[in-house]
This record gives C-alpha cells, sequence and structure tokens, in this order.
C-alpha cells in the first residue's frame, strides 16, 4: 500500500514537471501572437488565439489573424510540434443583433492549411461558451452531470452517515455548481432556476426530506447558500483577492479603485469603479460584477484585514441574507 502511494506521488510530480516544461519550451508564442496584436491565453497545451472584429477593420482583423497563425504553425513546425486542426476550434462571440448585421469575409479560419469553420460553442477549461455568451449550454451540462451524481448517490444514501454523505454531496455535486460560476452573474433567471433545483433536490436526498417539505430550511440547516448567493461570493472573493495579492492577474485590469476628484466621503470607503457600458454582454462581465457586489458589501467586510477573516464574514453575511433577513 505504501508503495503504492509512493508510486502514485511521483508519477503526479513527474507530470506536472513535464507540463511546466512544456509551457516553458512553447513560451515564444505569446511572442508571436504579441507581433501580431493578437491576444493570447494558455494553459498546459491548450492555446488560444482572439481578436476584437468590428465593422471598420473586418477584413484586416481577420487577415492578421491568420498571419499569426501560419507564423504560429511555422514555429512549431520548426521545433517539432504539430497543429492538430481536428482538435482545433474557432467561435464568433456576438451579441444576436450583432452575428445578423455582420457579414464576416469567410465561413472559418485556416489552420494549418485546414479551414476550421466556426462552431456554435467551444469548451474551455470545462466551461462550455456559446457564441452569444448566454451559458445556457455550459449551465444544461453543469445540471446533467449533476443529476448524474445525485442519482448515484442517492442510490447508496442509506449506507451513509449524515455527515458522510453531505461530504460526498460538497465533493460531486457542489464542487460543480461552484466551478467557475462567477461567468453566470447576471444570467437569466432560467439558468439560476435550473441550477438552484439541482441543490434543492441534492439538499434533499442528503437530509431525506420530501419534495412535500419546504426545502428554505433544508438549505439554512446544511448551511448552503444558495446558488445567486454562491455566485455573489465567487465574485467578491476573486475581488478581495486583486485588491490585497494583485492575482489572478489577468483581471487585474478590470479592477480599479474609486478615487474621487476631492476630498469626500466615499473615499475612505474602499469602493471600486464601475465603468459605463451600452450592452447586455458587457453588463455582464467582470469589470461590471466586481464593483456591483464589492460595492454592496458593509464597509466591515471590505476593510477586513485577511483572506480568511473575510470569506468567513462574507459568507455570514450572505447566509443572513438568505435564510435570516
Amino acid at each position: 500500500m505504501c508503495s503504492y502511494k509512493l508510486l502514485v506521488r511521483r508519477a503526479s510530480r513527474i507530470c506536472a514537471w513535464s507540463i511546466v516544461l512544456f509551457i516553458v519550451y512553447i513560451s515564444p508564442l505569446k511572442n508571436i501572437a504579441a507581433n501580431y496584436d493578437v491576444l493570447h491565453q494558455q494553459y498546459a497545451d491548450d492555446t488560444q488565439l482572439y481578436v476584437a472584429i468590428n465593422k471598420l477593420n473586418m477584413s484586416a482583423t481577420v487577415n492578421n489573424l491568420q498571419n499569426c497563425l501560419s507564423a504560429v504553425q511555422l514555429w512549431l513546425s520548426q521545433n517539432g510540434l504539430v497543429i492538430n486542426p481536428e482538435k482545433s476550434e474557432t467561435v464568433l462571440f456576438s451579441t444576436a443583433q450583432q452575428a445578423r448585421a455582420s457579414q464576416l469575409p469567410l465561413s472559418g479560419v485556416n489552420v494549418a492549411g485546414c479551414v476550421v469553420p466556426f462552431t456554435d460553442s467551444v469548451k474551455i477549461l470545462g466551461v462550455m461558451l456559446d457564441r452569444h455568451l448566454t451559458f445556457n449550454l455550459h449551465v444544461q451540462n453543469v445540471c446533467k452531470s449533476s443529476y448524474y451524481h445525485i442519482r448515484a448517490l442517492k442510490h447508496i444514501r442509506s449506507s451513509l452517515t449524515a455527515d458522510m454523505a453531505k461530504t460526498v454531496a460538497c465533493a460531486l455535486v457542489n464542487s460543480r455548481l461552484d466551478y467557475a460560476n462567477s461567468v453566470l452573474y447576471s444570467t437569466t433567471t432560467a439558468n439560476i432556476t435550473k441550477l438552484q433545483r439541482v441543490q434543492n433536490t441534492l439538499a434533499r436526498v442528503v437530509t431525506n426530506t420530501r419534495r412535500a417539505e419546504h426545502i428554505h430550511p433544508v438549505l439554512a440547516s446544511l448551511h448552503w447558500l444558495p446558488i445567486n448567493y454562491r455566485i455573489d461570493f465567487k465574485v467578491a472573493t476573486l475581488a478581495y483577492k486583486i485588491r490585497s495579492t494583485g492575482s489572478p492577474a489577468y483581471l487585474l485590469s478590470s479592477v480599479s479603485d474609486y478615487m474621487p476628484t476631492r476630498h469626500l466621503r466615499s473615499s475612505t470607503q474602499l469602493l471600486l469603479v464601475k465603468p459605463p457600458v451600452k450592452t447586455e454582454i458587457a453588463r455582464r462581465s467582470f469589470s461590471q460584477a466586481a464593483p456591483a457586489v464589492w460595492n454592496s458589501l458593509p464597509h466591515a467586510i471590505r476593510s477586513a484585514e485577511t483572506y480568511g477573516r473575510f470569506r468567513s464574514a462574507l459568507r455570514t453575511h450572505y447566509y443572513r441574507l438568505a435564510f435570516i433577513d
């Protein structure tokens, strides 16, 4: 048994170091993207290149992206690597109105000599992004996966204690409800209702509560925040990390402290700036979500000295809003 555990640990360390070395090896890709003014994100061997398109420079931007892809393909071929077009995906994110009005000069993107057509959705780090950013498909997948594990838990519930059932439920289902849930800020009521129904079903299985009984006291007894508060909780914790540590770095530019031009009472309230936007998609961005959630918190919570105290006070605050007030 000890030898097996040691083998697993060594294997995981080797795998982790392999990923790190691979990332270092292909790090020049970011320089190629920067030379063509193409934005770049990368996680292990998953690389995304993306550009912003408008009506004035549509053709030029698309051609620039194609040139960047050609340069990336050339660098990879010179360094013993190959792009797999079959595993490549392209998607055009826009509002429904923009999609109807815009006419792209192409139906896909050329990747390694193959035209990869535009798709309706793309999966990035476990999150399904549809072309209109409604996240309907992502919520559907989360619900489907969650119900699968709830049914499995229901079969063995009689063999588990209450604490064991709660632990399994949090590990298998609540973790899925919480994963990347900040992207669901200001999503449709229908999506929130679907996710809340999953949590309600899970709570009934864990506590052996009948469908006829009200679920609100059950969630309170389990200390499970409702879905909308869990989303706000994630956004608020991200905002605190950014203000206190500057990480994650890719969100740092989305948050800025409110600094009035003259001395006002609000200058000491640790507020965030909420930039003006025009579209509904922009209103759901992190630059809008973080100030909206952060500024609504009491000053005592915003001024917490440590991350641990902030999380504890924040959870208590949302628990009172959800179940007491």
